[in-house]
């Protein structure tokens, strides 16, 4: 998972007992980069994104999930985690753009994908606020607005494809260091 503020990737190992390992802050593309153990992991972890404004960032496992506050970083204080929906084997969680939902998945072609709100303590700041900006307000004389305020989440995106792209970027050059020894 890659820190959108920061673009420091992190790595969520697949161990029995589980672990978050930091990447240097600065990669050196032509030297060795050494992992460094920040903090455990759930149990079988299988993935990990960070919420788009990078204040919560999730674990997943095979069967739940786990989300942590990031606003100082990794590791964070754990917000919650709770039960994923029923699947044959789950893989892959993400953040959706907005922050207010994650999206989890299974392996396979064609394989399913739910969408699951988060709220409250949950959702990442930016997502919180927006929340709380989009509710209506109530006018002097009790009565609501009609129309929801403008929110201020979005352009999130290019974000998320950056941090895709250096991921993929990344676990290429692990890949071929790992070949050549």
């Amino acid at each position: 998972m890659i820190d959108p503020r920061s673009g420091r990737i992190h790595v969520v190992s697949k161990e029995f007992a589980g672990s978050v390992y930091a990447a240097p802050e600065n990669l050196d593309p032509s030297g060795e980069n050494v992992l460094t153990r920040v903090d455990s992991a759930p149990l079988f972890a299988t993935d990990a994104a960070f919420s788009p404004d990078g204040t919560r960032y999730a674990i997943r496992t095979y069967w739940g999930v786990s989300v942590y506050d990031g606003t100082n970083g990794v590791p964070g204080r754990s917000v919650g985690s709770f039960d994923l929906p029923e699947m044959e084997q789950g893989e892959s969680v993400a953040f959706t753009p907005d922050g207010t939902a994650l999206m989890a998945g299974t392996e396979g072609a064609n394989s399913p994908v739910w969408r699951v709100p988060l709220s409250g303590e949950l959702l990442p700041d930016a997502a919180a606020e927006a929340e709380v900006e989009a509710s209506p307000a109530a006018d002097e004389d009790g009565s609501e607005d009609e129309e929801p305020r403008e929110s201020g989440a979005s352009g999130a995106l290019p974000l998320i494809l950056g941090g895709a792209a250096v991921a993929v970027v990344l676990i290429g050059a692990i890949g071929l260091l790992v070949r050549r020894t």
